[in-house]
């Protein structure tokens, strides 16, 4: 007689059908959380319902996904191994029931996307919202990388983290993406007000005398490579460097030096109060939108579409 024996939990991975839907929900809300408080808070669900729905998820793939303390649950390196594909199975539930239910009008999904503050603010902001209108039960997450590199927001869509990113052009082909031209925007300088000796455009080397505040990976952008190539000395013009994106204009507002930014927010800084010039040479920042080569969710493909159709938001 042959006895059968189930492979062990670890073999079986996500494909275990014993795993679950919400066991893979609680699992990404405890990893962006930190833990099982907040992320019932996020869901709605006790933190002991959340406890326990981790603990099957252990057990099924037999390994432990989270170090548990005092200060909160800490991501093991067996549970950061987890965060992308379970990222793609949530998705591959949205896919199944989207053709189910022959969901042509995308009544149901979510889509995973992920940016750098600044251009979060624009265009992404107004993206989502005309995405949401067209798509009221597609539930959206937005996401930053921990530091502001495009290489960091390319591998979240390597690894399955994200499905979409916007972020700058990152300087050539990176493999199993697909890199979609959005616009290509114009920078501006803005400065506080009674800023004098002002013009419609004024020389990058202005800025040094200006003063700029910037965030803290400005050298790993690409407007730092386009001044630093015509202006060496803008290393030298560094006046505050802050984490609080949100914060730049109303520190320029209040005389602390001149903002970096494009032209949506130039134009409402203008509206209150501070002077604003273009630079010359022109400084550019061309924005794109990446996602993975193949197997788009319904919502991540709507939501490239309209990328695509949008062309400049300036």
């Amino acid at each position: 007689m042959i006895t059968m024996v189930d492979p062990p939990a670890h073999a079986r991975g996500l494909g275990d059908p014993r795993i679950e839907r919400r066991h893979l929900e609680y699992f990404i809300a405890v990893s962006e959380c930190g833990g099982f408080k907040a992320a019932g808070e996020r869901l709605f669900v006790a933190a002991s319902g959340i406890a326990q729905g981790i603990r099957q998820l252990e057990h099924y793939l037999g390994v432990t996904l989270f170090e548990r303390s005092r200060l909160g649950s800490r991501l093991t390196p067996e549970g950061r191994a987890v965060v992308g594909p379970a990222h793609r199975a949530l998705r591959a539930f949205d896919l199944v029931v989207a053709a189910a239910s022959e969901v042509a009008g995308l009544s149901t999904g979510t889509l995973d996307t992920i940016s750098t503050p600044s251009l979060a603010q624009e265009p992404l902001s107004t993206l989502i919202g005309v995405f949401r209108r067209r798509h009221p039960g597609v539930r959206v997450r937005l996401t930053a990388p921990a530091a502001q590199f495009v290489s960091e927001i390319t591998a979240s869509i390597v690894e399955g983290e994200n499905e979409i990113g916007v972020t700058e052009h990152p300087g050539g082909a990176v493999d199993g993406i697909r890199i979609t031209p959005m616009y290509t925007g114009e920078i501006w300088a803005v400065c506080p007000p009674g800023t004098t000796g002002m013009a419609e455009r004024i020389p990058r080397s202005r800025l040094v005398e200006l003063g700029i505040i910037v965030a803290p990976y400005w050298e790993s952008s690409d407007l730092y490579r386009q001044l630093r190539a015509t202006c060496p000395e803008i290393d030298d013009a560094i006046v505050i460097r802050t984490e609080h994106r949100d914060s730049f204009i109303s520190l320029a507002m209040a005389g602390a030096g001149a903002v970096l930014t494009d032209t949506v927010q130039a134009r409402r800084a203008a509206m209150r109060g501070a002077i604003v010039a273009r630079l010359d040479p022109p400084l550019t920042r061309d924005v794109v939108v990446v996602c993975r080569d193949s197997h788009l969710s319904p919502a991540a493909a709507a939501f490239l579409e309209l990328c695509r159709d949008s062309g400049s938001l300036e």
